[in-house]
């Protein structure tokens, strides 16, 4: 049985060999024609700059390969790799934004074998898009922490401004150019040239743009820093009608740098002073800023904006009952009036609500003794409320004993 197994298997290898022979006998004598695909041989383009002399471009991302079947002899064939054909697409022709069939033609074959166009000739689709360019400004980052005591200014930065260009599908999405500024543990100015990125508005990169320069030169001021307090100024009056509610600003204190002795003898910042004589409603205005020299803002802030609250000025007449204080038990207490007019203005909203009660009018009698006495009016008013006028400002005080 043994013996039998390993006839069977001699006779098998025999059977292996002698194909191989007659394999090699007819490759190498009879060398008979063969067909073969030849899958992913690249496309190369040509006259390129009859693209962009038409402001168009080929999208990124896009494969070109062509799929060509050959004949030929055995040996040829089956030797031929995709690389050793030249395939070229020609650019100059007719093209439009969107997807182009571009036919392709065969330029290099290999030796021994021929190309069998049995489905027409081969194309390739290209998605072509419109090429167009547009200014972006240069806006930085700054990131790190200086060292304590110390803040930076505005940055300089030179160009402030470049030329992007590329696809418009991608330039369309770019924003602006930004250069990321280290500023960690400095204590002193910063001068560089660095590199800049284009980023969309959310701040993610866009690629497939061209630009020029790839770096801008940066200036930094980084100088010692105090916090001091910015004071408004005004100057003028109000119009007639109108009423000062309030003025005030969100930005109370502001950051200044220089160096050390100049900061140390400056304790506040004053504002331009506003004419008050030219605000006839409430606004929000911008004023500059009175920077000492040889001193920086920090971000270089050069204005705050003031909250102006004005109002119409109205007048409002109230009659008013005068209140006796300090009286004695002993005596009875009899006035030559009762009561008083008065006029009061101030603020619209705050003078329409108003009313008698708000406001006291006092006679004072104490240590006052039997006897008739003229005695001053005494106004208690709300608050932001002016008098005006008062119908008298004495009353007569007829004392007698009960």
């Amino acid at each position: 049985m043994v013996r039998k197994n390993k006839q069977e298997i001699i006779y098998m290898i025999l059977s292996v060999f002698i194909a191989l022979i007659l394999w090699v006998y007819v490759m190498g004598e009879q060398n008979p024609t063969q067909a073969r695909l030849i899958e992913g041989i690249p496309v190369y383009f040509i006259n390129l700059d009859a693209l962009e002399q038409n402001n168009l471009t080929i999208l990124p991302n896009q494969k070109f390969t062509v799929n060509l079947q050959i004949s030929g002899r055995a040996m040829d064939v089956y030797k031929v790799k995709a690389e050793d054909f030249r395939v070229e697409a020609d650019m100059s022709g007719f093209l439009k934004k969107g997807y182009n069939n571009i036919p392709v033609e065969v330029k290099t074959v290999p030796k021994g074998v021929k190309v069998v166009y049995d489905k027409g000739n081969p194309y390739i689709r290209v998605k072509v898009d419109g090429l167009i360019e547009k200014t972006v400004p240069v806006n930085s980052i700054i990131a790190g922490n200086l060292k304590e005591g110390y803040a930076y200014s505005m940055p300089v930065l030179k160009p402030n401004e470049i030329l992007i260009r590329g696809p418009e599908t991608y330039v369309f999405k770019a924003s602006n150019a930004l250069v990321n500024i280290d500023v960690t543990n400095r204590d002193n100015d910063l001068s560089a040239s660095l590199p800049i990125k284009i980023v969309d508005s959310y701040g993610d990169n866009v690629q497939y743009i061209n630009y020029e320069p790839k770096y801008v030169d940066v200036s930094l001021p980084i100088k010692k820093s105090k916090d001091v307090d910015v004071i408004i100024r005004t100057k003028g009056e109000l119009p007639d009608s109108k009423i000062l509610n309030y003025i005030s600003s969100k930005t109370p204190k502001i950051t200044i740098l220089g160096d050390e002795s100049l900061i140390d003898r400056i304790n506040s910042i004053e504002t331009e002073p506003i004419d008050l004589s030219k605000i006839y409603t409430s606004i929000f205005k911008e004023v500059p800023l009175i920077i000492p020299e040889g001193i920086y803002t920090k971000e270089n802030k050069k204005s705050i904006t003031v909250d102006i609250s004005v109002e119409n000025k109205i007048e409002k007449n109230l009659t008013v009952d005068l209140i006796l204080e300090n009286g004695k038990d002993e005596f009875n207490y009899s006035l030559s009036k009762n009561s008083v007019i008065l006029t009061i203005y101030g603020a619209e909203s705050v003078v329409n609500s108003i009313n008698s009660n708000d406001i006291s009018a006092i006679i004072d009698v104490a240590e006052k003794e039997e006897g008739e006495i003229t005695l001053p009016i005494k106004i208690n008013l709300p608050r932001d409320i002016k008098l005006k006028k008062i119908s008298q400002e004495t009353v007569l005080v007829k004392i007698t004993k009960k």
